[in-house]
């Protein structure tokens, strides 16, 4: 029984340690584009990918990020994005964002945290 609970213990203090937190901040959705990012060969098989760029406002910076996946794929490996899991935001609703270096996450409108690259950052007055 000790043993079982000492497991139990290492397990839960390994993964909230692990856990990587957020400095999240409060954004507003300026603006959602879709844009056709070609298509990729593999072998025979061709797919297309798409790119969902979305503007956040965050203070006086303007970020472009960008949420990118392959229509095509039914089912997407891991690491892989779908059209589902393409983050729900709303144009002109605020949303919270966390800026790590190339890296962005969101909490959309369904409460889902989603990871997406910094295409670019840019300086309003």
């Amino acid at each position: 029984m000790k043993v079982i609970w000492l497991f139990v213990t290492l397990v839960f203090f390994t993964a909230t340690a692990s856990a990587k937190t957020h400095d999240w901040k409060t954004g507003q959705v300026v603006g959602i584009d879709s844009i056709d990012s070609g298509s990729v060969s593999i072998g025979s098989v061709s797919a297309n990918m798409v790119t969902i760029r979305y503007s956040v406002q965050v203070g006086k910076i303007l970020y472009s990020l960008d949420y990118s996946y392959y229509p095509a794929v039914k089912h997407p490996g891991p690491g892989q994005n779908s059209a589902k899991g393409a983050p729900d935001l709303t144009v002109n609703g605020t949303v919270l964002v966390s800026i790590e270096g190339k890296e962005a996450y969101v909490k959309d409108d369904d409460g889902r945290q989603i990871k997406l690259l910094v295409f670019k950052k840019e300086l309003k007055d």
